[in-house]
Order: C-alpha cells, then structure tokens, then sequence
C-alpha cells in the first residue's frame, strides 16, 4: 500500500512515519458489508426461501464460499453434506 501526505515531502519525513499505525473510521457504503456482518444472518435459497444459518465465510480470489447450516444439512462452501450432529 502506498499513502501520500501533504505534510510529508521528502525520504527522511516519510521514513521517520514508519511502523506509525494509520487509523480511520470504517466507512458505511449503502450495499457493501463485512465478513464478520454475515455470520449468524439467515441463509436464503430459491425464492427467498429460508434455508439455515450463515456461519462463516472463506474469501477468495474470484467468489466468495459461504459456510452454513441448517437442522438437516452442513454447507461448506459448495459442497452439502448431512449435518451428523443431530444425534
């Protein structure tokens, strides 16, 4: 990542910056969230049918994997197998 200051003009000024932690406010967009936003969220299949609960998510480079569970089944990315817990 590289960041540009107004006040830092020259090598020595943004070598005496490093290993200084920038922070800032997370930002609210109108359609956008966090993975840790998703867990516990209802999951939904076909219809807006409920389906479980979302459990987790595994990010990759071109989708997303959702990890979900319901009373009858265990969804680990794209593969469903039966849930095995149900005693």
């Amino acid at each position: 990542m590289v960041a540009l200051f107004e006040e830092v003009s020259d090598r020595e000024g943004a070598e005496a910056l490093r290993g200084v932690r920038l922070l800032t406010d997370e930002r609210e967009e109108e359609d956008a969230w966090y993975p840790h936003q998703l867990k516990g969220l209802q999951a939904l299949i076909c219809k807006a049918r409920p389906w479980g609960t979302v459990k987790g998510i595994q990010m990759g480079a071109a989708q997303d994997l959702l990890f979900s569970r319901n009373s009858e089944w265990c969804c680990d990315g794209s593969f469903c197998s039966p849930n095995r817990s149900r005693g």
